[in-house]
């Protein structure tokens, strides 16, 4: 093996077999730290959405503000938000809502005042490994389902993003509803409103027919009306995202002002 000599120093060449074995060593060590730190923070942030599904399950408590209050503490940051996007069933416009920690109690609260007793959030898997700063973790394929005191049941397939602070709470979530279906439950014959067959006589007189279609028409169940309009979500909870959105761009707009001490050009 030839040396390099220097002021009396003997140094070993660059492509020493040793050094060349260590950089080797070194490098896939790397990436395996960084793959297991990687895999570590999606798993952190998979089960903490988990926990947020759970969140909306059935509570006897959840058409009270203060549960809400509770809720949107526990899973939103002091200056998170949720981003929401519905798609029109019949155009294909579609509406997008931003809300601010702040309003979002009131949100959620107007969804069970609306019928909504239970939400329910079904997530794929997600798109690669989370970013680890700031987290964000996807999900292009989830559904919600919104369980109505009716009885009805609103599918949404959509897609899902999350970002979350330094203490896994969301810094932002992002739900896109691309479509939706509704199942209303189907009305049960009530036998106590049954017509009671008549025994006929042997003539027929004129107008007999009609009076049995009439009692038959009677009995007829009724079948519930559509607790949703063509966004996919109730008129009321619409009006609720409208108002909560305009508050927090006025938000944003109050926040801008006392930043800059400029008002709005």
């Amino acid at each position: 093996m030839q040396q390099a000599q220097q002021n009396g120093i003997h140094m070993l060449p660059a492509s020493d077999p040793l050094n060349s074995a260590q950089a080797g060593l070194q490098a896939p060590f790397s990436t395996m730290l960084e793959s297991s730190m990687a895999e570590d923070v999606q798993a952190k942030a998979m089960l903490r959405l988990a926990e947020f599904g759970r969140g909306l399950s059935f509570n006897a408590e959840n058409e009270t503000i203060q549960f809400w209050q509770r809720f949107v503490s526990r899973f939103y940051g002091t200056a998170g938000r949720m981003r929401l996007t519905l798609v029109h069933r019949l155009t294909g416009d579609s509406k997008i809502f931003e809300l601010v920690a702040p309003s979002l109690p009131r949100y959620y609260l107007g969804n069970a005042e609306a019928g909504v007793k239970e939400m329910q959030l079904i997530l794929d898997a997600p798109t690669g490994p989370a970013s680890t700063f700031p987290l964000i973790i996807e999900y292009p394929n989830v559904s919600l389902v919104y369980h109505y005191t009716s009885g009805s049941k609103v599918f949404t397939k959509g897609s899902l993003k999350a970002t979350f602070t330094h203490d896994l709470k969301f810094d932002l979530l992002e739900i896109v509803s691309q479509e939706f279906t509704e199942y209303i439950p189907r009305p049960v014959d009530d036998p106590s409103n049954s017509p009671v067959p008549e025994a006929k006589p042997e003539g027929k007189k004129k107008g007999g027919s009609k009076r049995a279609v009439a009692s038959s028409k009677k009995a007829m169940p009724m079948i519930p009306e559509s607790a949703i309009n063509e966004f996919g979500i109730s008129p009321k909870t619409l009006r609720l995202l409208e108002v909560s959105d305009m508050f927090s761009k006025m938000n944003e707009l109050l926040h801008y002002t006392a930043q800059t001490k400029r008002g709005p050009s």
